[in-house]
């Protein structure tokens, strides 16, 4: 489903998820700010595409999946995605993943033609230029101060009827907003801390080896060159779980994908293919991870069994 500015933005708070409504404390390029924390999976995000709007998505533990274009990318714990005006998003036939995020909908099209976000005119100019470089989402280090920022607006939001309130939640977004604006700079890739490089060598060679048996969680540290207790604690932090449920959940998203992509297989041919005992064993643990059975995924994915 798709929306079109400027009739439409979600602004509906739930149990699991708030969004704070900034233009009602008179921001007029910060729309929303949205935090989610799902303890289990839920229905997929249906396709949306903005015009004029930028989504800056800040993945603060666990892990997502988005489609975007057409392409699939993977987030992380501890990564920033941004999603430049015109491009389609959803997270296509994956369900939202449990984790924790929060995202920020910035009005970018046009350029302010006044002091913006607490910047003047050129200084709001530069940020947006360098937001909206290139015409391809960047998945980026999310920047070290961004959970901090974060929960510091969320916090004074609750005194929004305070003048002083509301003009520390508009200096948070416009932190947030410039240290997102500097992480797309190329020479910021270059301050990952060397234990973040190894864990994500780590995930990106998973990544990159979907056929082949995934190593122990013993193996994966001695490929990382830590100890086990150190990898699994760095791990958890860059991953959002330990490597044992990293590994199942990766297990479980590979089976997704067979059942998509071989409609000719029964459910129980690909439940033996990747080393589960039982349909009804597969089937649960299936539901745990993807929010859904594997017969309602496959349906909605469009094959008939």
């Amino acid at each position: 489903m798709s929306h079109q500015e400027p009739e439409w933005i979600d602004t509906v708070s739930t149990a699991e998820r708030r969004i704070l409504n900034l233009r009602s404390i008179g921001m007029k390029h910060a729309l929303t700010l949205g935090h989610l924390h799902y303890h289990r999976a839920s229905a997929p995000l249906a396709e949306q595409c903005h015009e004029q709007w930028m989504v800056l998505v800040f993945l603060l533990s666990g892990q997502q999946r988005y489609v975007i274009d057409g392409e699939e990318i993977g987030l992380r714990g501890g990564q920033m995605l941004r999603i430049p005006p015109g491009c389609r998003y959803s997270t296509g036939a994956w369900p939202e993943q449990k984790g924790n995020l929060a995202w920020l909908i910035l009005r970018v099209k046009p350029f302010p033609d006044e002091p913006a976000l607490g910047m003047s005119r050129d200084g709001a100019h530069a940020v947006f230029e360098l937001l909206t470089a290139g015409n391809t989402p960047a998945q980026l280090r999310m920047p070290d101060d961004a959970p901090r920022l974060i929960e510091s607006a969320f916090t004074w939001w609750e005194r929004r009827d305070e003048a002083v309130a509301r003009e520390m939640v508009r200096n948070r977004i416009a932190a947030l907003t410039m240290e997102a604006a500097i992480a797309v700079q190329p020479e910021s890739a270059g301050e990952d801390q060397a234990n973040d490089l190894r864990i994500r060598r780590v995930l990106a060679w998973l990544d990159g080896h979907s056929d082949d048996e995934m190593p122990t969680a013993l193996e994966m540290a001695a490929m990382a060159g830590l100890s086990p207790t150190s990898f699994h604690e760095h791990f958890k932090r860059i991953a959002g779980s330990s490597p044992k449920d990293y590994r199942q959940r990766l297990r479980v998203e590979r089976a997704a994908r067979r059942l998509r992509e071989q409609p000719a297989l029964s459910i129980t041919e690909v439940a033996h293919e990747f080393g589960y005992s039982s349909s009804q064993y597969f089937a649960t643990v299936f539901r745990r991870y993807l929010g859904t059975s594997p017969q309602a995924y496959r349906d909605a994915a469009g094959h008939d069994v």
